[in-house]
């Protein structure tokens, strides 16, 4: 909790570059681990985050997008479900197992699947409405662009004044573009998902797989 208390007041962006807020407060548990951030937004309002969705680096303090953390996490276990359900159908092919043992398990594999499939789609839901949301904005901006340019040719606006609507209009354009690329690429990872399994790694590549599993640390959401 310590080394945390030199971060109050310190402002929060996302991962584009906008301005979230900064922090007010930490929440830690009995063992002084700190479990959730409370922010102080523009408008004076407070939220709270999960650790899960902060990121320090060189003292530098983001909020990550939401969906794409979900995203990533749901993809991740979707695509671990996908692969042991194969693993098993090997294992019945190669008649490792018996045909009991191995209703066992894909029963199992089968309802984890759905319950994936159903969380990738809700997700999925919501990426396309966040992108739906970012393309409005870009038509914006667009907009904006046009109205200045008209202005600025028949005098109505200086040079000055053109190059600031200008600057903030790129800034803005560049910060929606590539959130929507990440976005778009996150979608397009869960919809390869929901329609097709990965498929299995080799031999060697299954024991590399192995060693990095067992380094992941894993995070609990509060």
């Amino acid at each position: 909790m310590a080394e945390f208390v030199r971060y109050i007041s310190k402002q929060v962006r996302d991962p584009y570059g906008r301005l979230v807020g900064k922090i007010a407060a930490f929440i830690s548990d009995a063992l002084s681990n700190v479990k959730t951030v409370v922010l102080e937004h523009g408008d004076g309002e407070f939220n709270s985050y999960s650790m899960d969705y902060i990121s320090i680096e060189n003292d530098i303090v983001k909020v990550l997008s939401a969906l794409k953390v979900e995203a990533s996490k749901v993809a991740g276990e979707l695509a671990l479900a996908w692969k042991k359900s194969l693993a098993l159908e090997e294992l019945l092919e190669k008649k490792e197992i018996t045909s009991e043992i191995y209703e066992h398990f894909q029963s199992q594999f089968n309802t984890t699947l759905k319950e994936l499939k159903d969380r990738a789609s809700e997700i999925l839901d919501k990426i396309k409405g966040r992108i739906a949301e970012l393309e409005s904005q870009i038509k914006v901006l667009q907009l904006a662009t046009t109205s200045a340019k008209i202005s600025y040719r028949i005098g109505e606006i200086d040079e000055s004044y053109f190059n600031s609507i200008m600057n903030m209009i790129q800034t803005g354009m560049n910060r929606i573009t590539s959130e929507k690329k990440d976005l778009e690429a996150s979608a397009n990872e869960l919809e390869k998902l929901l329609t097709s399994p990965p498929e299995l790694p080799k031999a060697g590549e299954a024991e590399e797989e192995a060693e990095d599993l067992g380094a992941l640390v894993v995070h609990v959401k509060d």
